[in-house]
Order: structure tokens, then C-alpha cells, then sequence
């Protein structure tokens, strides 16, 4: 539906774009079960029973090389082990066909101990 400050988009553009969501989610969903599928949690962090969740941040390239890594959490071995994380997922799946890039990639990894 148009607003009053937007003309309306032809059908087939809100179509494409819809699509063109869809397919991104798509991509940072499997992106996102691709790093996690690599994960690091050190035998020490789980040890002494440290938990939590660290903001990771980045930029993912159409050949799937990463740039401008940012991890932010409460406990540096954490931020250590999503680092380590990253790299052992490397390379990552590249951007599919209608993603431009860089693509910001932004999500929160866990670290819980599974008992």
C-alpha cells in the first residue's frame, strides 16, 4: 500500500524486493548455522562453568571473506572463543546471486553449558 509521501512500487519491483528479503534471511540464517556448526567453547570456560553471550559483527563479502570482526561480551574468554569461532569457519559460503556486498552480519553467539 502507497503512503502519502511514497508513490506506490509496481507490483513486480515489490515482488523482487520481497524475494530479495527473503533470500537474504535465508542466507544469514545458514550463514549463522554454518559458524555455529564450528563452534569453540574452551574446555577451561566450560570448566569453571563460565556462560554467556558474546555480540559478534561483521562483514561478509560476495566470495565469503570476512571483514571489520567485532565481538563485545562480558567475558574475554568468550570473546576469544567466538574469534576462534570465526576463524575455523573460514571461508565462509559467499553471498548468493542478488545479495550485494558487503552484507553487515550481526547476531548474538551463546555459550551455554548443555547438561
Amino acid at each position: 500500500m502507497a503512503s502519502a509521501n511514497r508513490p506506490a512500487l509496481p507490483a513486480s519491483h515489490e515482488g523482487r524486493q520481497s524475494a530479495g528479503m527473503a533470500t537474504r534471511r535465508h542466507y544469514i540464517d545458514e550463514l549463522i548455522a554454518y559458524i555455529e556448526a564450528h563452534r569453540y567453547y574452551p574446555l577451561a570456560a566450560r570448566r569453571r562453568q563460565i556462560e554467556g553471550t558474546v555480540e559478534v559483527r561483521f562483514l561478509v563479502d560476495k566470495t565469503g571473506r570476512v571483514s571489520d570482526l567485532q565481538v563485545a561480551g562480558s567475558h574475554e574468554v568468550l570473546n576469544r572463543a567466538a574469534r576462534k569461532t570465526l576463524a575455523r569457519a573460514m571461508p565462509m559460503p559467499g553471498l548468493p546471486q542478488g545479495i550485494e556486498g558487503p552484507l553487515k552480519v550481526s547476531y548474538r553467539m551463546r555459550f551455554k553449558i548443555e547438561g
